[in-house]
């Protein structure tokens, strides 16, 4: 028997959409039958809850043109509960990156956290980006640390460090990596 689902759960999200490719200067509105002078890459996205606490996104566009994947995003995700995830993802664009993502927040004890994010670069054979980092809940306080590697287009990497003690309710001191952390994890 299947489980009773709370109204705020998704099961299954699909959906479809059209992409035209113009090689020339005109701009017309055209239909499924008039696809004639333009190259068509449908775009098609599929996800949703496999199981209690794993979901799934994927996002494929296909030329038709070349008969071939010209962009693949996938990703599985763990979630058992509330700051406990654990994601693994794969990007891929033609001729411009393919890289596999690892990502996740786990509870180290009641007021410490892990967080951390690793992507690495198929097409170029090396590490793109690096992110650990801890935080400390006390009531009325938090603290965050956080360390992230970059590694650069002209080859070499950045390395930036991360503080934060942030008062709750009143705001923080120093530089802040929840916005990091959140396109992060």
């Amino acid at each position: 028997a299947c489980p009773a689902l709370s109204a705020a759960q998704q099961i299954l999200h699909a959906g479809r959409v059209g992409r035209l490719v113009q090689s020339g200067s005109h701009a017309r509105v055209i239909g499924p039958a008039q696809v004639a002078f333009g190259a068509l890459h449908p775009v098609l996205g599929v996800g949703g809850q496999v199981a209690p606490s794993v979901s799934i996104n994927s996002l494929l566009q296909y030329s038709m043109s070349d008969a071939k994947f010209r962009q693949v995003v996938f990703g599985i995700q763990y979630h058992p509960e509330l700051g406990k995830t654990v994601s693994i993802g794969q990007r891929y664009s033609e001729g411009q990156y393919n890289q596999l993502e690892l990502a996740g927040q786990w509870p180290i004890s009641r007021n410490l956290r892990a967080v951390g994010r690793y992507s690495y670069s198929f097409r170029d054979s090396r590490n793109v980006e690096t992110l650990l980092g801890v935080e400390y809940d006390k009531d009325c306080w938090v603290f965050r640390l956080v360390g992230q590697r970059v590694q650069t287009v002209l080859g070499s990497p950045t390395t930036a460090l991360f503080l934060q003690l942030e008062l709750v309710g009143l705001g923080g001191i120093g530089s802040s990596p929840t916005k990091l952390l959140q396109r992060s994890v």
